[in-house]
């Protein structure tokens, strides 16, 4: 695996701990979820599979703010994000595909 894919799949797996922290604080369902976000953004997520995204943790960052807008989050703490153990360098490439951060 790559250092770009292990970032990406350490930082999907904060941002799914923070969604399940938020959830679990509420003591909400994903049947409870599915239903607010049609409520309050008609977002028809069936409730099924509104948990397995959850739960992979391969959701975008629009559906991760929706969902923590909707759960009346306000705001989110960045002192336990994950850190690489050091610094992040943007190394462009000829087209997007090949632009990558690089951990040093």
């Amino acid at each position: 695996m790559t250092t770009t894919a292990k970032l990406k799949q350490t930082w999907q797996g904060y941002a799914r701990g923070l969604l399940q922290d938020a959830l679990l604080e509420r003591n909400m369902t994903y049947r409870q979820l599915s239903e607010l976000l049609q409520q309050t953004y008609g977002m028809a997520i069936a409730w099924k599979v509104l948990g397995r995204k959850i739960g992979r943790g391969t959701f975008d960052a629009g559906f991760f703010f929706a969902v923590m807008a909707a759960l009346k989050v306000h705001r989110i703490d960045m002192a336990g994000a994950p850190s690489c153990g050091g610094t992040l360098d943007f190394a462009p490439g000829q087209d997007r595909k090949q632009q990558t951060w690089i951990a040093n």
